[in-house]
């Protein structure tokens, strides 16, 4: 019953190889406290945060591009089924993207940077932070009217030395643009 009424909310569901277990983008309150020198988990509205956020989406969205997986025309998707996992690198540092499709030509993006051992795996759950990679990201990309990359509010999470390493990388988007995150 829990399972049904997850999918009927529009979570979405991974499973892991050789396990009876669902997981789904779903995750527990945090206390609030400062981040520490471990992790930075956040909401990237601005900063090195944003810069972070910003800089592996697009990275994946171009390397997806580039390796034909997708295009930037509504429903130009090249990968079979409804979502699809690919790899890329970013300045050096190895990467995993997941992308899905959805209504109106967009696309979901999840991307990681230095995987975790179940990256293939976690990659698929939104949110997944650090259980993904040493650097989560996820957004969205825009492909009916105007080519952007947004989300309403950019969810990240990074190891505190690899978030300021990548927010000071300059990757520019290949044929597309990248909206700051709504303030709501």
């Amino acid at each position: 019953m829990f399972i049904a009424a997850a999918l009927d909310m529009g979570f979405v569901v991974a499973r892991i190889e050789g396990s009876p277990n669902a997981y789904f983008n779903i995750g527990r309150p945090k206390p609030e406290k400062p981040p520490g020198r471990s992790a930075i988990l956040a909401s990237a509205a601005n900063g090195p945060t944003w810069d972070a956020w910003r800089n592996i989406m697009v990275a994946a969205v171009n390397a997806g591009l580039d390796q034909g997986h997708f295009g930037l025309e509504p429903d130009d998707n090249r990968f079979e089924g409804q979502d699809h996992v690919y790899r890329f690198d970013l300045e050096g540092l190895p990467g995993i993207a997941y992308v899905r499709a959805m209504a109106d030509g967009e696309l979901i993006l999840h991307a990681a940077i230095n995987g975790s051992k179940q990256a293939e795996q976690r990659i698929r759950v939104g949110m997944s932070g650090l259980l993904g990679g040493e650097g989560f990201s996820e957004g969205r990309m825009e492909r009916l009217d105007r080519k952007y990359l947004h989300s309403v509010r950019p969810y990240t999470s990074f190891r505190t030395t690899l978030l300021f390493q990548v927010s000071e990388m300059k990757v520019e988007p290949n044929g597309f643009t990248t909206m700051p995150p709504l303030q709501i």
